[in-house]
């Protein structure tokens, strides 16, 4: 976003179209990328030898396409924070290190803090 800032920010000052085109037009043309890239990792739902059946291979590509979407809005919504790419880089660790760190990988659940649980999701 930060690479389009300029543009974007002219176009609403013209009043050429609205924040929100923009916005769903971003995220449509989205929506083939994050399928595709989720399905790059279906290869390793047969790898593992998970769960036979229907329900829960599109169970598990939901929750990968999900998480890409979960994870791009957050980085949208840090670049649409930041002044400049360069700024958006320096945040933008701050949420992946926060996320990786209290997933349940590094930390158990019962020694995070309880002030700090909703951290977790």
């Amino acid at each position: 976003f930060p690479a389009e800032r300029a543009v974007v920010l002219k176009e609403r000052a013209s009043r050429t179209y609205h924040l929100g085109a923009y916005f769903w037009a971003k995220s449509l043309t989205d929506v083939p990328r994050i399928f595709a890239t989720a399905a790059l990792f279906l290869i390793i739902y047969f790898m593992t030898g998970l769960r036979d059946g229907p329900d829960s291979f599109f169970a598990y590509f939901a929750v990968l396409v999900l998480t890409q979407i979960a994870a791009e809005s957050i980085a949208y919504g840090v670049s649409a924070a930041a002044k400049d790419a360069q700024m958006a880089g320096a945040i933008m660790p701050i949420f992946m290190v926060t996320s990786m760190l209290f997933c349940g990988f590094f930390i158990s659940a019962g020694q995070i803090p309880a002030w700090l649980r909703w951290l977790r999701y």
